[in-house]
């Protein structure tokens, strides 16, 4: 029976195409799927769409060609996957996809060589603390880190041109922008934040040969990772919706260019159950149990400064 309040979930890799095959059963079970077409009719107050869901997917892994596509296909799930046209067209990975694997004392340590030591030691994550920096500088830490260490790039994470294409083709899937560079936003000059939206929905615009209507901030938290400035150039883009990663039920929404999101990455049947069931309570009680989140820690430190 479908009895919860109507959600958006988020996703990003998908690497266990078993483990997303049963939280989609799951998710049909308890809601009923929507369209982004009509998530943007409930959050713009033209029609109520009572227990639903819709999917989204950022970033643009290729785990989205290999293991989503075929399964929304299956079940005809409609979803929508944000990515970046640079990244698609270049086969560049992200930031956080390169220092994945990293080792984190030695990240740290370049980290103080190219930015100092007194930021490099605040306590706070080596990637959680590489999110208070311009995207810019991070990738001159990232090159450190290779130089010093010997190391490549890492092998591509994203999909590929044909892949895209392929993608493009199913009515199924919403395409939407997702910035160049995957920047935190608020930490980019006016020019630099601006460039990054609106030359990401051009671009994936004329890749797609259709209009981009839809976009996804990178981090995501509203008043911290992007601000009004953010969301004029996201007008001035053309762009009617957006999607944020505030965790907050879709009917207390009321900006159409900050769309909450629950995040789902991994857990049995039973704990996405609870998670999806406890809503706002879930993450009451994470943070409660956890102490201070990465969010909270990194506000705390940008007070400081």
């Amino acid at each position: 029976m479908k009895i919860l309040p109507s959600t958006i979930i988020n996703f990003h890799a998908v690497g266990d195409s078993r483990w997303f095959e049963s939280v989609l059963k799951l998710l049909l079970q308890l809601y009923r799927p929507v369209s982004s077409d009509q998530v943007y009719d409930h959050v713009s107050g033209r029609v109520k769409h009572r227990h639903s869901c819709h999917l989204t997917f950022d970033d643009g892994h290729l785990s989205f060609y290999t293991t989503v596509l075929p399964l929304i296909t299956r079940y005809q799930v409609p979803v929508s996957l944000f990515l970046s046209p640079d990244v698609v067209e270049s086969g560049r990975n992200f930031w956080f996809q390169e220092v994945a694997g990293f080792n984190p004392a030695l990240l740290r340590k370049s980290v103080e060589e190219v930015v100092g030591q007194a930021f490099a030691q605040q306590a706070l994550g080596v990637e959680a603390l590489l999110k208070l920096l311009p995207v810019d500088q991070i990738h001159a830490v990232i090159r450190h880190y290779q130089q010093t260490h010997n190391l490549a790039p890492a092998p591509r994470r994203n999909i590929n041109l044909a892949e895209l294409d392929l993608i493009a083709k199913s009515p199924l899937v919403t395409l939407g922008a997702h910035t160049l560079t995957h920047p935190v936003l608020a930490n980019e000059t006016d020019t630099r934040s601006r460039d990054e939206i609106v030359q990401s929905v051009e671009r994936l615009s004329r890749l797609l040969d259709r209009p981009v209507t839809t976009f996804a901030y990178p981090n995501g938290i509203p008043g911290f990772d992007f601000t009004q400035r953010e969301q004029e150039s996201l007008q001035q883009a053309g762009i009617k919706m957006a999607f944020s990663t505030w965790k907050r039920p879709l009917g207390s929404c009321s900006d159409i260019l900050a769309v909450p999101r629950k995040s789902l990455t991994t857990g049995r049947p039973l704990f996405v159950a609870f998670k999806l069931l406890a809503g706002q309570h879930y993450y009451t009680l994470k943070q409660f149990l956890a102490g201070h989140d990465e969010v909270t820690q990194r506000k705390n430190l940008l007070k400081k400064k």
